[in-house]
């Protein structure tokens, strides 16, 4: 199943053998699903049962990390005004915020994006610290963690640089 809320995720642990969730996935978000899933899964008497959860993360990496972090604003911000208030944006406590931002539209949301929010919503750095933001990820719950890359006309190249410099780190866990 692939959800964000808590209804969705509970159900989820009732009766599917999976999650996936969506992008701008923080690591308080990803802990807060698992405790979601697994209440379903308890519920339904799954307790202990494998489930894997899969978090999607907009992903802008580059070799100067200002630049991949400038590349990753657009995007966000449209999601976030597309959706402001949500469970991923309610348990990072920046609903009211990000509703606010909002009512200027994907413009007003791109202005007032903060910078922690780049270091927690998103994967975007120069390779060592694009590796740093994904091990809490996986550390909060999530098994796999896909990369959305951003903007797209740059995915190949973004996806070699990680594969050369990021994805042999994260083996290390």
């Amino acid at each position: 199943m692939g959800i964000i809320g808590p209804k969705m995720l509970h159900l989820s642990g009732e009766i599917a053998d999976g999650t996936v969730g969506s992008v701008m996935a923080s690591p308080r978000y990803v802990s807060w699903a698992r405790e979601q899933i697994a209440a379903g899964q308890a519920a339904a008497g799954r307790e202990g049962s494998a489930h894997p959860f899969a978090v999607f993360a907009m992903f802008s990496i580059d070799t100067d990390g200002d630049r991949a972090r400038a590349a990753v604003r657009s995007t966000m911000a449209f999601y976030l005004a597309a959706d402001p208030v949500n469970a991923m944006t309610e348990v990072y406590g920046i609903a009211d915020r990000t509703r606010t931002l909002a009512e200027g539209g994907a413009a007003g949301v791109e202005a007032g994006i903060e910078e922690a929010w780049l270091d927690d919503l998103v994967v975007a750095a120069d390779p060592a610290a694009g590796t740093d933001q994904i091990r809490p990820l996986l550390a909060a719950g999530a098994d796999t963690v896909v990369l959305f890359p951003t903007p797209p006309e740059r995915a190949r190249e973004m996806l070699e640089l990680a594969a050369a410099e990021v994805l042999p780190h994260l083996e290390e866990r």
